[in-house]
């Protein structure tokens, strides 16, 4: 019994959900699609991997003409780690769900091919709750999978494994991915209209047909309850419309998102919801600081990307696709402000942050 005891009191207490913050994450990440790039296999170096996710991470904006003809702008933010535990805050905050993975690394034989495939689809079960695509970037190899240092005249084309179901991108080495802005541009496009899919269906919805969005330890806390009561109906609609306004921003519509936050507000605080009212007020300062400043979103220098050879093709085409400077940022605050009209005063922002300070530290 007394090793029993022992035993129980040195082992650690397990991890609870949230329990890595993110210190780099800004206001303006809550608009962003979040990708994770991932060094695979031991034959990529570290400098050259971080080559690559410098090259990649410059591509974080792209416009997409919608259905309606109407321009929007889709943000992407990129980071090296995502502990999986933080993936289940998706339903309480949309922009910390891990929509896209790509993987990078090397391979000079079959073997390495099969393990480097078989690391790329174990990431892909881990984030499976929310991950929407994937793609597979690979140096060594001719875009037709033959090995680059191999001795023989014809070498015969590796195969990727049956159950590797992710379109691959294969490159001799980094100055021949010449190519790999747009294909980023396709990957992210491919992110925003499934997420843009799912807005739609949400927004379908019949509100008597709602189920109550939940954070991670709030399950355990409905079970049993009558979910159909009217104070926990109006927690349904109210949670759902702060939800809607999270998607919203993610696809490149802050009016809409704004007007979600602010009916969101008004009905969680009739309730007295705080942990959700505290996100929706957050979710409200977030699309009004956009709004206000979008030149501030997360940007990268050219010291950043200093690995991008002066002249190359894929210089060039970058600056037609997703490239972010300060005076394009002005220009398209200047028109967004002239058309969204319920975005907070710069002097109100602070003031809501605070109260959504306030009413987190209810919970």
């Amino acid at each position: 019994m007394r090793s029993s005891v022992s035993v129980i009191l040195s082992t650690p207490a397990p991890e609870t959900n949230m329990s890595h913050p993110d210190y780099e994450q800004t206001s303006h990440d809550h608009c962003s699609l979040l990708v994770l790039i991932k060094h695979i296999g031991e034959e990529l170096k570290q400098k050259a991997f971080n080559r690559v996710f410098d090259k990649i991470s410059k591509h974080n904006k792209i416009k997409i003409q919608d259905s309606s003809g109407i321009t929007r702008e889709i943000w992407a933010r990129y980071i090296k780690e995502y502990p999986v535990e933080n993936n289940d805050w998706g339903d309480f905050q949309t922009h910390r769900r891990l929509l896209g993975l790509i993987t990078v690394g090397k391979c000079s034989t079959q073997i390495e091919l099969n393990e480097l495939c078989r690391v790329h689809e174990s990431l892909k079960v881990k984030y499976v709750s929310t991950l929407f695509d994937s793609q597979c970037i690979l140096f060594g190899l001719t875009a037709n999978k033959c090995p680059v240092n191999s001795n023989v005249e014809n070498p015969t084309p590796f195969t990727t494994p049956s159950n590797f179901k992710t379109r691959g991108l294969f490159y001799p080495d980094f100055e021949s991915a010449t190519n790999l802005e747009s294909h980023i541009h396709d990957f992210l496009s491919s992110l925003f209209w499934v997420l843009e899919s799912k807005r739609q269906e949400r927004c379908r919805e019949r509100i008597d047909k709602l189920s109550l969005l939940l954070a991670p330890f709030e399950k355990k806390d409905f079970v049993g309850l009558d979910l159909e009561s009217r104070t926990n109906r109006k927690r349904c609609v109210g949670r759902m419309t702060k939800h809607l306004g999270d998607l919203s921003l993610q696809v490149g519509l802050p009016s809409e998102a704004l007007g979600f936050y602010h009916s969101a507000t008004d009905i969680l605080r009739a309730v007295n919801d705080w942990l959700w009212l505290g996100a929706a007020l957050e979710g409200l300062c977030s699309a009004s600081a956009l709004v206000l400043y979008p030149h501030l979103c997360r940007t990268y220098t050219l010291q950043r990307n200093s690995s991008l050879q002066d002249g190359s093709p894929s210089k060039s085409r970058s600056n037609s696709i997703t490239t972010n400077s300060l005076p394009n940022g002005i220009v398209s605050s200047a028109e967004i402000v002239k058309t969204v009209t319920n975005n907070l005063p710069p002097s109100d922002i602070p003031k809501y942050y605070r109260e959504a300070i306030l009413h987190y530290s209810k919970v």
